[in-house]
């Protein structure tokens, strides 16, 4: 659950956050964002077939046994993984 999103880049890792500006150099696969704590929800769209799921999160896309009042509209049951802060969610597909 995300509360605010600050539009900030660190070079190494979070190391040092900050604030972005127009024009500023930004190196690939850099943290652009940090999240602070809330009770929005967030959701990624990707194109198909680029990335490729953690594990656990492909076993809780295919759970048929979870409900969430949250979730309903979207044809199919959606449940939330618990991720930790720099965990892989996913990795290119194209490697």
């Amino acid at each position: 659950m995300v509360g605010q999103i600050d539009q900030c880049y660190s070079s190494h890792c979070y190391d040092s956050p900050c604030d972005m500006h127009p024009g500023m150099i930004v190196r690939k696969g850099q943290p652009k964002s940090l999240f602070r704590p809330g009770s929005s929800t967030v959701i990624l769209l990707f194109e198909a077939g680029r990335i490729r799921f953690s594990r656990d999160i492909v076993k809780n896309m295919n759970r048929t046994d979870a409900q969430s009042r949250f979730s309903q509209g979207f044809g199919a049951a959606l449940v939330e993984t618990a991720v930790r802060v720099r965990e892989a969610v996913a990795r290119s597909a194209l490697l």
